[in-house]
């Protein structure tokens, strides 16, 4: 699992930010050359955007749009819908990147991220 944070300045809608936070996941894949990833994330909106072949004209059009031109450089790109009570990993990376005024990455996540991610797994096979 890789992980990474950037900080986002002066980002007032939610659906902009999630759609930023995808197109850098998809960019630090990309240089680390993993030809294969799966994009989770809590933005229904955004997910099914990215999922869809329809031209998006919505306010985060120019951000879909360079996603999915990233998109065909991969071997195969899965996005997948989870639920925020099922995605708690991210918000605890959200909470550790905003201690940095730089952008910061793990090729292993922290313990505590990695951790979280496999008791949002375990819940969400419970559910």
């Amino acid at each position: 699992m890789a992980a990474c944070t950037y900080p986002f300045e002066n980002l007032a809608d939610p659906i902009v930010a999630e759609a930023r936070a995808c197109l850098q996941v998809i960019t630090f894949m990309k240089e680390l050359l993993f030809p294969e990833i799966i994009v989770e994330g809590d933005a229904l909106t955004i997910i099914k955007k990215l999922r869809s072949d329809e031209k998006d004209i919505s306010i985060v059009s120019f951000l879909i749009n360079e996603i999915k031109e990233w998109v065909n450089s991969f071997i195969l790109v899965k996005f997948r819908y989870i639920p925020r009570q099922g995605n708690d990993a991210t918000h605890l990376l959200v909470e550790k990147g905003r201690r940095y005024a730089t952008p910061m990455f793990w090729i292993e996540a922290p313990r505590v991220v990695e951790a979280e991610v496999e008791r949002n797994r375990e819940a969400m096979q419970g559910a």
